[in-house]
């Protein structure tokens, strides 16, 4: 039987519905897992409290101005199809991650919540309940965009897609509170707020959620979803459409001595349901082929039930040439069957 570390693909080929922390903690670099901790931002390892304090190597502190959406060519080309001189984003629902097997046997990831939030600090005890593909890790749908302040001037490098659509932070907002319903007895503009959507822990990322959406959504209590603080900057005009935000600051780690691990902050731009688009106009926002390739796409799948797994790039280029060669035997075949029938008539 084959070995990942400590982990036996026979113990992880269906987890159970609550696995305990010190199920997390042997072969963890191994692992392609996803921890969901939520309510607030935070480092934990799933089965311990992760403490930065003497193992930074670079906290960079940043204020936020740019944001990117990554996403592949064909994914691109819809984008640009629905409304010429705009790009049309789709909102999809967060799920958990589907746990099919690689080729080599080795799954491709689970996803699990910390059951308890995180009230305590974590140890081998803490609880998690496996949250499977079916099921929405986050309520209702999102548009995920995340912060590359230098993108305009420096290549950017992305597992996610091979094309990222751009702009500033304040054209970002203007245009999703546009694409929101307006209130049918006002008339106005619902405002917008930021919440905390928890952290999404990985092998080594750790990432820091901030949620986008219409203050008041029923959807996110305050409760589970509090306010975070730099989102109180907005400000609006006296019929409640955007105006402004003052320069908000994020703290990413870079790097962690012992583990390696770096961290980042993502705005998830929020809708009830996966039926709503946000419309981009090209006059605000730009493209930008990213620095992608096989070996670092996360969204690898394959081409034919149990064949070769391949970023999707490759998959829509296969199928293009499978296309012209078709095309192009076809095309050969006519002209063969008007040569035939040129000669029958001499």
């Amino acid at each position: 039987m084959k070995r990942w570390g400590s982990w036996e693909k026979k113990r992880d080929s269906k987890p159970k519905s609550t696995e305990l922390g010190s199920y997390f903690k042997g072969g963890w670099p191994e692992r392609h897992l996803e921890i969901y901790f939520p309510s607030q931002h935070t480092p934990h390892f799933p089965w311990k409290a992760y403490e930065w304090q003497g193992e930074v190597e670079d906290e960079v502190p940043e204020v936020v101005q740019t944001l990117c959406h990554v996403t592949h060519k064909k994914e691109f080309d819809k984008i640009c199809e629905l409304n010429p001189g705009s790009y049309t984003l789709k909102f999809n629902k967060k799920k958990g991650k589907s746990g099919y097997e690689k080729n080599d046997g080795s799954p491709l990831g689970y996803t699990f919540t910390a059951a308890d939030g995180i009230k305590t600090p974590p140890d081998e005890r803490s609880e998690y309940k496996y949250v499977d593909s079916s099921t929405d890790l986050l309520p209702g749908s999102y548009l995920w965009w995340s912060i590359d302040n230098s993108i305009q001037n420096k290549p950017h490098r992305s597992q996610y897609g091979s094309v990222a659509i751009y702009g500033r932070i304040e054209h970002l907002f203007e245009h999703y509170q546009k694409s929101l319903p307006r209130d049918p007895l006002t008339g106005k503009l619902p405002k917008i707020e930021l919440r905390i959507g928890g952290t999404l822990r990985y092998k080594f990322e750790i990432c820091y959620v901030i949620i986008v959406c219409k203050e008041k959504e029923p959807m996110l209590p305050y409760d589970k979803y509090p306010v975070w603080p730099e989102g109180r900057k907005i400000h609006f005009d006296l019929k409640d459409a955007f105006l402004f935000i003052d320069p908000i600051k994020v703290k990413n780690i870079k790097r962690a001595k012992h583990d390696d691990s770096w961290s980042h902050h993502v705005f998830g731009f929020h809708f009830p349901d996966d039926q709503h688009h946000m419309i981009c106009p090209k006059s605000c926002f730009k493209e930008k082929e990213t620095i992608h390739d096989n070996y670092m796409c996360i969204k690898k799948r394959p081409e034919v039930p149990g064949g070769k797994w391949l970023c999707p790039d490759i998959i829509t280029n296969n199928s293009q040439k499978k296309r012209e060669m078709s095309n192009n035997s076809l095309d050969d075949e006519r002209e063969s069957k008007r040569q035939r029938c040129d000669d029958e008539e001499m």
